[in-house]
């Protein structure tokens, strides 16, 4: 029989409370790195405006984060840009354009915090730019009581939808909201009057200027 010798032979207990507590070594390491983690402070008051072919980005910071950055980037998701913006103490307030964008089109615009790990995102929205106006209002086919018109879109831009206004001599304005198509069939009209026709493209509710009276 083999006799086990105990002075060369270590023995380990197990218990489920061993198996809960993490070592020191562990420990430690975690608490230093809990306590290097720099908080997030924010932001307010940020506004975004636009027009045909730009996006301005105008926010107050807080003055006890380093840094702040913007990122551009199209709705459907394909990456555009981002700007560093540096906070110092003294500013009151920040304002970024940024102008390689197209009309018409919806952007999401996220602010960072720089110097957290990972940078936190304080701020999130949507923006629309505005759409081009129709062009080339003309009327294609006419009857006694119906108008069908055309329009063109600048740069082959398709926007959300369209707004069609017209008003007959001493009539009431009245308008009709379309698709993004560029014709539509004006019915109901009276005989022998004569109407003002226009047109507006819309994107995320954002309207651009009228078309030329027809």
């Amino acid at each position: 029989m083999r006799l086990l010798n105990l002075s060369q032979t270590r023995i380990f207990s197990f218990s489920s409370e061993a198996w809960l507590l993490p070592s020191v070594s562990v420990l430690i390491p975690l608490l230093l790195l809990l306590g290097d983690a720099p908080a997030c402070h924010g932001l307010s008051d940020v506004r975004l405006s636009s027009t045909e072919y730009n996006v301005t980005v105008t926010f107050t910071p807080n003055p006890a984060a380093l840094s702040y950055s913007v990122e551009f980037r199209l709705k459907k998701g394909f990456y555009i840009s981002d700007f560093p913006f540096v906070a110092p103490f003294n500013t009151s307030e920040l304002s970024q354009t940024y102008s390689q964008v197209l009309p018409g089109h919806v952007y999401v615009i996220e602010i960072f915090e720089n110097g957290t790990a990972p940078d936190y995102k304080v701020f999130q929205q949507d923006k629309a730019t505005v759409p081009l106006r129709p062009e080339n209002v003309t009327v294609i086919s006419r009857g006694n009581n119906f108008l069908s018109i055309e329009w063109a879109s600048l740069e082959d831009l398709v926007y959300d939808k369209h707004e069609i206004s017209y008003v007959r001599e001493n009539g009431s304005l009245r308008v009709i909201e379309t698709t993004s198509n560029l014709t539509y069939n004006i019915t109901g009209l009276g005989a022998g009057y004569s109407y003002d026709i226009y047109v507006v493209a819309l994107t995320l509710d954002v309207r651009s200027q009228r078309s030329q009276r027809l």
